[in-house]
């Protein structure tokens, strides 16, 4: 039993032994009560006994509310857990893929946010010692105005690359595309599905 059905049982337990309580008490009283007639007696009897049992009721339905609200905290810390997970599985399959691969992946993300004035692009050292011959070449055909200069300082990424073009800083890094990303997200969470 967790914790939850352990207070649960703890408050109708409780709450029948208060109804059982007052009811006794009810029916002490009914007894004593010699002066009223059978009829009223039976009369309070009916609504006292109403009156617990509504309250009864209430209690119950207030703690299912309860155990309903904790079970969709508890699935929405769940869901997010595992999107989490995915998302980093996805980051850590990215970095994983062979260097061809890695770098058909960075040529398409900088054909989508290539600068048209220029300017440099920066990769991490792991990235800078295993790009491939021509890669830079390639990148810099799509750059329309002015040239793009590869940065030999590597830079704290875990993959991915940054471009600065005048006062435009475009962070491409592998963090970055994931953040607030929810097409990315999605695509994390099936993709646990599918390798996972």
């Amino acid at each position: 039993m967790n914790r939850l059905e352990v207070i649960l049982e703890s408050i109708i337990g409780e709450a029948e032994r208060k109804a059982a309580s007052i009811v006794n008490e009810a029916r002490r009283e009914i007894k004593e009560s010699e002066a009223a007639g059978y009829y009223e007696q039976q009369q309070w009897k009916r609504k006292y006994e109403t009156a617990v049992s509504a309250n009864t009721e209430k209690e119950i339905m207030m703690l299912e509310s309860q155990r309903r609200l904790e079970r969709s905290r508890s699935l929405a810390r769940l869901r997010s857990e595992f999107i989490a997970a995915a998302v980093d599985k996805a980051k850590a399959r990215i970095l994983s893929y062979p260097v061809e691969r890695y770098f058909e992946i960075m040529y398409d993300m900088f054909s989508a946010c290539a600068p048209k004035k220029g300017g440099s692009i920066s990769f991490n050292k792991r990235d800078l010692e295993r790009m491939p011959n021509g890669f830079i070449d390639r990148c810099r055909l799509l750059v329309s105005e002015g040239h793009l200069v590869l940065e030999s300082e590597p830079v704290p990424i875990s993959g991915g690359f940054i471009i600065s073009s005048g006062r435009i800083y475009e962070n491409c890094s592998i963090e970055a595309m994931f953040e607030d990303n929810d097409r990315l997200i999605a695509a994390a969470a099936r993709l646990v599905t599918e390798v996972g």
